[in-house]
């Protein structure tokens, strides 16, 4: 895997190794977070998983630190999440990322859609894929951004229904007129029709339904087929 060499500040330059790797013992297969790359690799002979020469590995432009690691539990989406070096929760860095089994194929990136303070640091961290009847489902970590429910059904649409955030102020719900509260958590349905209104330093209330988008520019290198299933397709957000 590449060195990844943009750790300066915390005095581990270069690096080259992988943060979290998760196996799916039945697929044989391991989705792994390496820092500069995310990749899947083959692991049917246990004893000599194929790390060196993986089925494809993903550097997508604006992935920071690949941190984190997942499969669906169908393992027909590998989620990376980016460990941002820096941020507030404002633009592309510390994303969660879906990606196609097959190929690495971006399907969809997901950011909370609440703004944390100028200082604070706000990353995708923790999560892990909870298996439903109604979905894809997905509960993690995001630093002072709290704790986020996410629905990846349509990973290019990926969307928050839930979230714990004791440093927001008021209660984002689905996109719609205003609605001041005071409350810190919420979750919401395809029936709610509102969002808040704010005091919050960043400015005026945003909308829940934040919109995730495809990069183009993103490097996939395929060098096999894994064949553990297809990917979920959508369509973006309004």
């Amino acid at each position: 895997m590449p060195l990844w060499t943009d750790l300066v500040p915390f005095g581990f330059n270069p690096l080259g190794g992988c943060h979290d790797i998760q196996v799916y013992v039945e697929k044989k297969l391991a989705a792994a977070a390496c820092a500069s790359v995310g990749q899947l690799w083959d692991i049917s002979d246990p004893a000599n998983p194929k790390t060196l020469d993986p089925f494809w590995e993903v550097d997508e432009p604006d992935v920071d630190f690949y941190r984190s690691a997942a499969f669906t539990w169908d393992a027909k989406v590998i989620i990376f999440g980016d460990e941002a070096l820096e941020g507030n929760c404002s633009g592309t860095q510390g994303q969660l990322w879906f990606h196609r089994p097959a190929s690495g194929a971006t399907l969809g990136s997901f950011q909370i859609p609440r703004v944390q303070g100028v200082d604070d640091y706000c990353s995708a961290h923790l999560f892990n894929v909870l298996q439903t009847g109604a979905g894809y489902r997905l509960v993690a970590s995001w630093y002072t951004g709290g704790l986020t429910v996410v629905d990846f059904t349509r990973p290019n649409r990926a969307r928050e229904v839930a979230f714990y955030d004791p440093f927001w102020p008021v209660t984002p719900r689905a996109c719609g007129p205003p609605t001041p509260t005071t409350d810190s958590s919420t979750a919401t349905g395809s029936s709610a029709a509102s969002t808040a209104t704010s005091s919050h330093p960043q400015g005026p209330a945003r909308r829940s339904c934040h919109r995730s988008t495809r990069r183009p520019s993103s490097t996939t290198r395929r060098t096999g087929p894994p064949n553990p299933g297809g990917g979920v397709a959508g369509c973006a957000c309004g």
